[in-house]
């Protein structure tokens, strides 16, 4: 019974690398994705493109609608 409690005799093995992230983390924090980043020209770009077809859009629908007389 006391050879079942006396662990010196046995080798230390380290344990496996996902029992070892469960524990803590040791090194570095995994990177977040931030929602403090600029957006890049690209999505600027799209971003006011889409604004400007939004708006496009709704002059023409007005016109329509004012042409069709449905609108005062």
């Amino acid at each position: 019974m006391a050879g079942d409690q006396d662990g010196s005799d046995r080798s230390a093995r380290p344990l496996p690398e996902c029992l070892t992230r469960l524990i803590g983390p040791t090194g570095p924090a995994p990177e977040t994705p931030s929602d403090d980043r600029k957006p890049s020209l690209f999505d600027r770009v799209l971003w006011w493109l889409s604004v400007a077809m939004f708006g496009a859009v709704s002059l023409v629908f007005g016109a329509a609608l004012k042409i069709a007389g449905l609108w005062p």
